[in-house]
């Protein structure tokens, strides 16, 4: 290839379609062109990063608009690992063509690409707050001439090389949902609520209690679900007129220097009212039967997803995957309740209960691998070295992290909704077939302590 055809660059081809799996290998090149000689090279290297961002619209009494976006940030992985040091070679690159092929495992403790949306104003809908998990590919040569922890890129306008740096975004996916760290499985969950019905004054109607079972764990975009409810009526003298079901999106951020919680937002997914049969001092078995929305982000035009303001309202309702993360947290709740024929400003009905459900979308789909420039050039003929193979450390601290963080959240769950429904009054039981997941569950809070 003559050195006129093309100015220098750097770049990263990946040999595999999006999405990358979390514990797979991933192949790839980093090719470089080098128009003319550079100097001072200390190292050319490839960093994975990764990290969860939100942007909140928050109220700003300063800002003309009465809103102030607020950007956070909590780092994932950020892992350097040296294709090729220069030190042998008088820190000098010779003009020409090279190619530094490569294998790098992804740990398989990564959260999976997320993105995520909900509108704060609902009489603004181009209004959004954005939620997401992205990862990276970064090639760049490096100076010599730098510190050692903080190295600095080769200046360019000397040398001729115009892109020093690449970025190639990563979709990374987790092959197994379901796992000790993330999402401990909720199998055949069962909750049982007992409650005292009042009618006008204090004058009391008797006691009704129902049993809510979901078989479900995960729940996917399109599918059908059905919550069977068992209701004993028999001890009360007014008939049940409604039941209700919602399906909760909780989207929730949290400080990460003591876990308090800084913004929560609850969007209803499906909100459906159907009336009741059971008559005073009897008994009802009903099935609700209900289906997922689907993922709107699978059907927009790719372009589109990056462009906030025109996102339609209907996609910020999307369902989007379940997460725990150390940052902000997207969690699905189905609801259930009933109305009693009562009336009176002191009525007391039976409160709701609430059951956690993980909901898995498909990989994100906006996310596609940038085309090298050397595939226009047929003529290229680099210097190839050796291949490396690269792993980041399996025992980091970051996983950890995020284990004891995930047990400690379903564990304070738990103990607000007890505590809420023991101040109405009433008597709420949880069972779960999965043994070691509750007890999972029980340890998290003596891990996780801040």
């Amino acid at each position: 290839m003559k050195s006129g055809e093309l100015d220098s660059f750097i770049e990263i081809e990946l040999y595999q379609d999006t999405p990358f799996s979390c514990g797979q290998p991933l192949y790839g090149t980093v090719h470089l062109y080098a128009k003319d000689n550079i100097p001072n090279v200390g190292q050319v290297l490839l960093t994975l990063q990764g990290e969860e961002q939100v942007v909140l619209n928050l109220p700003d009494k300063a800002s003309p608009k009465g809103l102030k976006a607020v950007t956070k940030i909590h780092p994932i992985v950020n892992e350097r690992f040296v294709l090729f040091d220069y030190a042998q070679f008088e820190n000098s690159i010779i003009m020409g063509s090279y190619s530094y092929p490569f294998t790098l495992y992804l740990p398989d403790w990564l959260p999976q690409s997320h993105l995520c949306f909900n509108n704060p104003d609902p009489k603004k809908p181009g209004l959004l707050n954005t939620f997401k998990i992205r990862y990276n590919l970064v090639a760049a040569i490096m100076s010599s001439s730098s510190a050692e922890g903080a190295p600095k890129i080769v200046e360019c306008e000397k040398q001729g090389l115009q892109n020093i740096e690449m970025q190639q975004m990563l979709n990374v996916r987790r092959l197994t949902i379901l796992t000790p760290e993330y999402s401990e499985a909720l199998l055949n969950q069962e909750i049982k609520i007992t409650s005292k019905i009042r009618s006008m004054g204090l004058m009391g109607s008797g006691t009704c209690s129902y049993t809510c079972k979901f078989e479900k764990d995960v729940l996917y975009p399109n599918e059908n679900v059905k919550l069977t409810v068992e209701i004993d009526n028999s001890k009360c003298s007014k008939k049940i007129e409604k039941y209700k079901i919602k399906l909760l999106r909780r989207t929730q951020v949290f400080n990460l220097k003591n876990s308090k919680q800084i913004y929560t937002n609850d969007h209803i997914v499906i909100s459906e009212k159907v009336d009741s049969k059971c008559e005073a001092k009897k008994t009802e078995k009903k099935d609700f039967e209900f289906r997922i929305p689907q993922n709107i982000f699978l059907t927009q035009a790719e372009e589109d997803l990056y462009k906030i303001p025109l996102i339609e309202k209907s996609l910020a309702a999307g369902p989007s995957s379940s997460l725990s993360g150390r940052l902000y947290k997207v969690q699905y709740v189905l609801q259930f309740s009933l109305k009693h024929n009562v009336v009176g400003a002191s009525q007391k009905t039976m409160p709701e209960a609430q059951i956690p459900v993980m909901i898995m979308t498909p990989s994100i789909s906006c996310v596609q691998i940038q085309k090298p420039k050397i595939q226009q050039h047929p003529g290229w003929e680099p210097y190839a070295f050796e291949c490396i193979e690269f792993s980041v450390p399996p025992e980091s601290e970051e996983k950890n992290e995020y284990c004891k963080f995930r047990r400690w959240l379903i564990k304070k769950e738990m103990e607000f909704v007890a505590q809420q429904q023991k101040k109405q009054g009433s008597k709420v039981e949880h069972n779960f077939d999965n043994d070691a997941a509750q007890q999972e569950e029980s340890k998290g809070g003596q891990d996780y302590q801040q």
